[in-house]
């Protein structure tokens, strides 16, 4: 009965080895591989038949054989080693990401006359963290980034807008800031049609002066950061115009963009009709000038022009950079 029991106990453990999702291993304490389960097969790429015998150097990198000689080290000093994360072969050069749980083996008066060794297959595991770590730093960069955006808006704001108006024009700013960021996030950061922009800066203006700006131009897809410094800019000639400009009195807006992603090329068209002639009084104008004739010809590698005309405003850019327009392979 003893040795039913001792029997039907090595078929049990047997069929737990082969069953297991892990590589299950056994080699002499010379790295001679005595055993392989059907994982070890399927991880490491070797039949049992091609591996037992050989030396278990076969499935570790040349740069880490070392590595192999302080295991066993360590295993004849009745060590045991876990979760031992390193890099392994497979049959045929592909290298993967594994953790190793090594331990003795002793025979039945204790003396160590072999090693045991399970492995798990963490390639993928490893490629999440650091695909991980690569967006968690990237997150932190574009805030960073953001953050920087909205304390200039502040602090210019703060030196040209009166204290009386300066809340709710700083809190308009913004949030164009903010419609302009959603559309970005909403891409994956890929990049945003011209017209889609456009649109959501002319609807923030409501439909009663959304319907006096015609709009129109070809499907085409700017950068994040072209996105952005147009945004801004898109804002500020809503704003204004709102205030001081065409839509301020009975005039009209036309806005035209052509180009192609192809050449590249890009040049964008704001026109006012029947407006005002200056950007309001004061100092406030003067970020406005700035977004529009520095900062976006900078950040977009082009130029711009704002002109002042009899009929009312106008702005132009011109870019041939092809960093201002967007990528398929945008990460």
């Amino acid at each position: 009965m003893t040795y039913a029991l001792e029997h039907d106990h090595k078929y049990w453990l047997a069929a737990i080895v082969d069953s297991s999702a892990d590589a299950i291993v056994s080699k002499t304490l010379d790295g001679v591989v005595t055993s392989w389960n059907a994982s070890a097969e399927r991880i490491f790429g070797y039949t049992a038949d091609e591996i037992v015998g050989r030396s278990i150097l076969a499935v570790i990198p040349p740069e880490r054989h070392h590595e192999e000689a302080d295991i066993l080290a360590r295993i004849r000093a009745g060590q045991r080693l876990d979760h031992f994360e390193t890099r392994r072969l497979r049959k045929g050069g592909g290298v993967i990401d594994v953790s190793l749980t090594i331990s003795p083996i002793r025979n039945e008066s204790g003396a160590i006359i072999g090693v045991s060794k399970i492995a798990r297959d963490i390639t993928e595991q490893r490629q999440n963290q650091e695909l991980k770590n690569i967006l968690s730093r990237e997150i932190n960069h574009r805030s960073r980034n953001l953050l920087a955006v909205v304390q200039s808006l502040l602090r210019q704001s703060e030196k040209e807008i009166p204290p009386d108006v300066f809340v709710a024009r700083a809190l308009d700013r913004i949030q164009g800031l903010s419609l302009t960021h959603e559309l970005i996030v909403r891409s994956d950061w890929k990049g945003i049609s011209v017209g889609e922009l456009v649109e959501v800066h002319v609807q923030h203006l409501g439909p009663r002066l959304s319907s006096r700006i015609k709009a129109s131009g070809p499907k085409l897809r700017l950068s994040p950061a072209g996105t952005q410094a147009m945004g801004l800019a898109l804002h500020e000639l809503c704003a204004n115009s709102r205030d001081y400009g065409a839509l301020a009195s009975e005039g009209t807006i036309n806005v035209r963009w052509d180009g192609s992603m192809d050449a590249p090329a890009f040049s964008f068209f704001w026109t006012e009709q029947n407006g005002a002639t200056s950007l309001g009084p004061g100092t406030r104008a003067r970020l406005s000038w700035r977004i529009l004739e520095r900062m976006v010809p900078a950040t977009m590698q082009g130029s711009a022009e704002l002109s002042l005309g009899e009929k009312g405003m106008i702005w132009t850019v011109f870019t041939q950079a092809r960093s201002a327009f967007a990528s398929d392979n945008a990460a």
